[in-house]
């Protein structure tokens, strides 16, 4: 071994020290900081993401599902948006956010707000492990589906980097994956999964709540959001149409529908 040898296991080192401290200091903050304000945001977050995906042609769907079985408690928050990116998943995998400053010429907002950075760890009030199934997409290469394990549960750096090493390693065996030949767009392919403690399924049910009197709202302004399905309460709340009343003026129409038979 040569000195550029011993350079470059310093560079890996000193990154996930990097990585391992950002990602201590942010959950050391949401645990003290899990305030209700703190619980409510899980959803909106998860459903910012979302929107953030969206198809060019294609509004974006979701569904949020609370579920206790009498010994297993979880939530599962699922849409159709674009397949992931390998840029997403190690960002997701190391903390990063996605968030595009790009301008265009007319210095418009950007369209993305920020996946998987800090608002996005404020979905670990729910549960520090967190299960990511989805698909992932480069333009040379074919689809490929994954599931992915989160551990942000870690006290020390050491038991940072040991759970963000085993989520690498999972995210690097998808070369030895199928490729995935019937991707439909439509399907929900993304999903993030949380098993719930008792404190969990309490901030789960917060954020469910807060849905019912501010999505309408939600909807009304973020047009890229097609619908928020409420699977375990039957309930869907999906925007209809928007209509220019004036040239400043626009009517949402947005339906609320409730006890609808679950789909086979």
């Amino acid at each position: 071994m040569n000195y550029k040898d011993k350079f470059e296991q310093s560079d890996k080192k000193s990154l996930n020290s990097l990585i391992a401290t950002k990602i201590l200091d942010l959950m050391d903050k949401l645990r003290l900081d899990a305030n209700e304000n703190a619980q409510r945001r899980w959803i909106w977050e998860l459903l910012q993401n979302a929107k953030d995906v969206s198809f060019d042609n294609q509004q974006v769907e979701t569904e949020v599902f609370i579920q206790d079985n009498g010994v297993q408690k979880s939530v599962s928050f699922s849409h159709n948006g674009k397949p992931f990116t390998v840029d997403n998943i190690t960002f997701l995998i190391k903390q990063v956010s996605t968030k595009e400053r790009n301008a265009n010429p007319e210095n418009e907002k950007p369209k993305t707000t920020g996946k998987f950075g800090t608002g996005f760890l404020t979905t670990h009030l729910l549960s520090e492990k967190v299960k990511v199934s989805g698909v992932v997409k480069e333009p040379d290469l074919d689809y490929r589906t994954f599931i992915l394990p989160l551990d942000r549960s870690g006290r020390t750096p050491e038991q940072i980097i040991e759970s963000v090493n085993k989520s690498i390693i999972v995210r690097d065996t998808l070369d030895s994956q199928s490729p995935l030949s019937n991707y439909n767009p439509k399907a929900f392919n993304t999903s993030f999964c949380y098993n719930l403690e008792e404190e969990g399924y309490e901030v789960a049910k917060v954020g469910v709540e807060d849905l019912h009197i501010s999505l309408p709202y939600t909807l009304a302004f973020l047009p890229s959001i097609k619908s928020v399905s409420i699977k375990h309460e039957n309930t869907v709340y999906e925007l209809a149409k928007i209509e220019e009343e004036s040239a400043n003026i626009q009517i949402a129409t947005i339906y609320k529908k409730c006890n609808l038979k679950p789909k086979r």
